[in-house]
């Protein structure tokens, strides 16, 4: 719910039905969310980007709506067979693995058509654009203090709370070391005299290789249990450092869409709730999330992206608070073996959607 709102209030285009979705969600919130009431969600939403954005909209926008449908048909489905999926969890196991195979096929299908000569060129890459929009958000400051520095000090703070304490899986300290080395290359060290890296060659070619090899290459990945830990770390590296120039509507679509490989002993974590100093009682996390979500909005409204930003990424970390506490934390922990995409729940006729998924993605290469 928080992405697709984020992404009507990106730039409040349509005020009243995003006020309106606004006022919705928060009564779901205070009613409970169960099948029935998200699906009176996903039906309004649903309907206006159908209505009165489609198809003029965002790939990632087709790709909520894509994932609205299955949804929809997955909850009438479940509703109507109840015996077989009597509590909202059983219907969460059965859509599992339709949008883990939704986030191998995000990737992947955005790596392959990138794969042009356009996409190497400095002059036209969107590479370059962001690259750009990166090096100027690194030289700007918030409050009289230089972006560079604030990130640099989180950066090393994140660094120290995975690496210190008991250690962590390798293969998920990897990925989490990898991403955040991006992030200082990219938002904190100052680009090298002479060097513009919105234009230079050297530097839109290894971005381009980076950006196709994570999604062209680890897209796919996904799919294996082991690989799922330091994909998620990096993918998130990512979306987290594109959220600074603009991205938070997009980043909270692949955040809602990355947890369906987090294993459920970590993914319980996240629906515990915690006190906000006062504010009064407590607040479950979740709900915390969409209420900072809500200030994001606002600040996006405004024109304000890089605030926007940060602003998004301390939600983000509101939510995945207690996944990162116990990963950094003593053991015993419990152990992260990933999520394997079979299980005996889902129906194999749902297994045509990403089917049509996959071929429309590649409709532009048949001619």
């Amino acid at each position: 719910m928080t992405a697709l709102w984020l992404e009507l209030g990106e730039k409040w285009t349509y005020p009243f039905f995003t006020s309106a979705t606004l006022l919705l969600i928060i009564l779901i919130l205070w009613v409970g969310i169960t099948r029935t009431t998200f699906l009176i969600f996903l039906l309004v939403t649903t309907s206006h980007f159908l209505l009165v954005q489609f198809p003029d909209v965002a790939n990632h926008v087709n790709l909520s709506i894509y994932c609205n449908v299955i949804l929809i048909v997955g909850i009438i489905y479940s509703l109507i067979r109840s015996r077989d999926f009597p509590s909202d969890e059983d219907y969460f196991v059965m859509m599992r693995p339709l949008l883990q195979l939704t986030v191998i096929l995000m990737y992947f299908l955005a790596g392959f058509h990138k794969l042009n000569l356009d996409f190497f060129d400095p002059g036209v890459s969107c590479i370059g654009v962001m690259a750009g929009s990166l090096a100027r958000v690194s030289k700007s400051d918030f409050g009289g203090v230089p972006i560079g520095l604030i990130l640099l000090a989180a950066i090393f703070a994140v660094s120290y709370r995975l690496l210190s304490g008991s250690p962590i899986r390798p293969y998920l300290r990897a990925g989490a070391v990898i991403g955040l080395i991006m992030l200082a290359a990219l938002l904190v060290l100052k680009p090298v005299p002479g060097i513009d890296p919105s234009s230079s060659p050297s530097v839109i070619l290894a971005l381009a290789v980076i950006v196709i090899a994570w999604e062209l290459v680890g897209g796919p990945l996904f799919a294996v249990p082991r690989f799922q830990a330091p994909l998620l770390a990096f993918s998130w590296a990512m979306h987290s450092s594109l959220a600074l120039i603009g991205f938070v509507d997009f980043g909270a679509f692949a955040l809602s869409l990355l947890l369906v490989f987090v294993p459920s002993p970590y993914l319980n974590l996240m629906s515990n709730r915690v006190q906000v100093p006062g504010v009064g009682p407590s607040m479950h996390r979740a709900h915390l999330y969409f209420a900072t979500c809500v200030m994001v909005a606002i600040a996006s409204g405004l024109g304000s992206r890089l605030i926007a930003g940060i602003v998004f990424n301390l939600a983000a970390l509101v939510l995945l608070g207690p996944v990162l506490s116990m990963l950094a934390g003593r053991a015993p922990r419990p152990a992260w073996d990933g999520v394997p995409l079979p299980n005996r729940l889902t129906p194999r006729w749902m297994f045509i959607f990403p089917v049509f998924l996959f071929l429309h993605g590649i409709t532009s290469h048949l001619g």
